[in-house]
């Protein structure tokens, strides 16, 4: 599936945080990815506007917010 879109004020957040903190909201199986031997949390904020889906303009979804909370 193709989506395009503008993405508009783009910010990102990374902040270093104790591997115990994340260890235990990790799935099981699944290992934390480290940045120079630390986990790191980040918040990604943005606009996006224009949105397409397959080459159509998608009803009620041309203009909103969009929040990620990310940790590795």
């Amino acid at each position: 599936m193709e989506l395009t879109a503008d993405f508009r004020n783009l910010i990102f957040l990374n902040y270093r945080v104790d591997r115990e903190v994340l260890e235990a909201r990790v799935p099981p199986g699944v290992e934390l990815e480290l940045l120079d031997g630390h986990p790191y949390i980040s918040l990604v904020a943005f606009l996006f506007e224009n949105l397409h889906v397959q080459g159509f303009s998608a009803p009620f979804h041309q203009q909103f917010e969009e929040v990620n909370l990310r940790f590795m």
